[in-house]
């Protein structure tokens, strides 16, 4: 073997350990994990410090999500926790309902902010064909014990389906 070819091979070992090194997982055996940097979530934003409600109105707030839904039936129950009850319907074509959250800001007469509260829900196989023809059944409480309730204000921060 002459000297061009011994230089050629050893060139070429040496190309391999190095290009071998770069592709071997990190020490602990574990290879590392590319840092990916996400848009942080959407916060919905606080509710109004005060409205101009009449007594026993419930007004769904304009958002995102309004124009794909019908709300009926809704009412203010203040005995107790201060709830907003109803029935919400999707009214967009696409398939049922597979997750929402729903969230109430409760005023006083006067129109100041008391109180918010939240609901959550997710697909139920049983009642998902019943809902989408005659709407979901909603309770959405206040987080605590408020008095001289007089009217809400809901918004649908969440709503997917398919």
């Amino acid at each position: 073997m002459n000297k061009l070819t011994r230089a050629g091979i050893a060139a070429g070992a040496v190309i391999a350990v190095l290009l071998g090194a770069g592709c071997s997982p990190a020490p602990g055996g574990a290879a590392p994990v590319p840092s990916v940097s996400m848009p942080a979530p959407k916060t919905q934003a606080a509710p109004s410090a005060s409205a101009q409600l009449k007594p026993g109105e419930v007004r769904l707030e304009p958002g995102p999500f309004t124009d794909r839904v019908e709300l009926a039936d809704v009412r203010l129950d203040t005995a107790g926790t201060a709830t907003v009850h109803g029935r919400i319907k999707v009214t967009t074509d696409v398939s049922h309902l597979i997750a929402m959250d729903l969230r109430a800001a409760f005023y006083d007469a006067a129109g100041t902010l008391l109180g918010t509260g939240q609901a959550h829900y997710e697909e139920d196989e049983a009642q998902a064909p019943a809902a989408e023809h005659v709407g979901l059944e909603i309770s959405v409480p206040a987080d605590k014990p408020l008095t001289q309730v007089s009217a809400a204000i809901l918004s649908v921060p969440v709503l997917v389906n398919e």
